[in-house]
């Protein structure tokens, strides 16, 4: 939910901290801290759909998990079963910083574990030369893992993921640029694009931002279907990470675009192929709100968090409930149909986990100005927000139970 208040004669300019990590301050980015001495938590919607996911859906997800013989290894080398692991921990990482849980953070040290050593070691890039269908599982697992091991290190974690998704990811950027030719027709994945950007901004190592850029190129044109909301994502990443502002611009444009237009409630683009059949589809939605995720960061248009906002209600409205254990994989609503509700065992963990993840992943992106002096408070994970600094002492209180639904006190 967002709330946007002109108040004359005051203007507040701050940008957010993308990630609170070493390295952050020495690059030349768009995006500088919060500037607010006060800021607490406080909220009522969010607060209990965070716990609801937090007790029974991650429960749920490790109970099935177990079950299937994950934690003893068997989803090793399974085509994309690998990059569950790290998207599991991934999610749990970002919850656990958001909430510190100690069964939590056992579970997260027994994921942490199983991420295979030779990650680390075996950094020949020998994969690139296999075929197209076979090499876009491993771009999209590498991927998955850069992201785990930042958010497992925020989370305070002990083991050297990190390290290791360094030494992976600067061999693989070295070997792409010196051999561009060798990822030409490859089914490249965005999301590789959007970790290398990540590490690049921990690390100030152009090469991997160079890496990201070949890569950029090589998939603009293809067709993403379903997925263009990441590849939309890696252009608007990449380009605010190279200082083009002219294709940053471009993107955002775009985005204003699809949503005034095209964008449904759900957050995804494409049309139904039958109505009044509605399918709430987990890929097409999490692509976009990734989108809305980069561009934020990358302008501060706080437009952009009000969309990613709405669309995670109305996706967890639709398909996780409060007690968390069960979701929607297909809603169908017609005159000879009943509303359909799969259990969460039916529904692939590459779609749900990433929704879960999305709860946790921005509760400290709160606030941004947008070339005026309005100021816009995303109330995202707050019901109450006190900003004060040496000129200013203001308090919001929200008066509703949803998103975007009620009023304000300002004191």
């Amino acid at each position: 939910m967002s709330l946007l208040k002109r108040f004359k004669g005051i203007a507040i300019l701050f940008g957010i901290l993308f990630l609170p990590l070493k390295g952050w301050a020495d690059n030349r980015n768009v995006l500088c801290p919060v500037s607010f001495e006060n800021i607490y938590i406080d909220d009522f919607f969010w607060y209990y759909q965070f716990h609801a996911q937090q007790q029974n859906s991650l429960p749920s997800i490790w109970n099935r998990l177990k079950v299937q013989g994950f934690f003893e290894g068997r989803y090793q080398k399974r085509d994309l079963e690998d990059a569950d692991l790290y998207q599991l921990l991934e999610t749990m990482s970002y919850i656990n910083f958001v909430e510190p849980d100690s069964l939590l953070w056992e579970r997260l040290d027994t994921l942490a574990s199983l991420v295979p050593h030779e990650l680390a070691v075996n950094t020949n890039c020998s994969w690139l030369k296999y075929p197209r269908k076979e090499s876009h599982p491993l771009y999209y697992q590498l991927a998955a893992f850069y992201r785990a091991a930042l958010a497992y290190t925020r989370s305070g974690g002990q083991r050297d993921l990190l390290h290791w998704a360094l030494q992976n990811a600067e061999q693989l950027s070295r070997y792409i640029v010196e051999n561009p030719k060798k990822i030409r027709k490859k089914d490249l994945h965005p999301n590789m694009v959007l970790a290398l950007g990540d590490l690049y901004v921990l690390t100030n190592n152009k090469l991997l931002l160079q890496a990201a850029e070949v890569m950029l190129r090589e998939m603009s044109s293809e067709d993403w279907s379903k997925e263009q909301g990441y590849y939309y994502a890696a252009q608007a990443w990449s380009s605010a990470l190279n200082g083009q502002n002219g294709v940053l611009k471009e993107n955002h444009n775009l985005w204003k675009k699809a949503v005034n237009q095209t964008m449904r409630v759900t957050g995804g683009f494409s049309v139904h192929d039958t109505l009044p059949v509605t399918q709430i589809d987990l890929l097409e939605t999490i692509a976009n709100m990734e989108w809305c995720f980069r561009l934020y960061a990358a302008t501060c248009d706080p437009r952009c968090m009000e969309l990613y906002e709405r669309i995670l209600y109305n996706e967890l409205r639709a398909a996780v409930p409060y007690h968390g254990n069960y979701v929607a994989h297909d809603l169908t609503v017609g005159l000879e149909n009943n509303l359909m509700r799969d259990p969460i065992d039916e529904v692939p963990m590459g779609k749900l986990i990433p929704l879960l993840r999305n709860i946790a992943v921005l509760p400290d992106y709160y606030y941004a100005t947008y070339q005026d002096t309005c100021i816009y408070i995303n109330q995202y994970f707050r019901g109450e927000v006190r900003i004060k600094n040496k000129k200013l002492d203001l308090k919001l209180s929200a008066m509703s139970s949803m998103p975007w639904e009620g009023g304000y006190y300002i004191d």
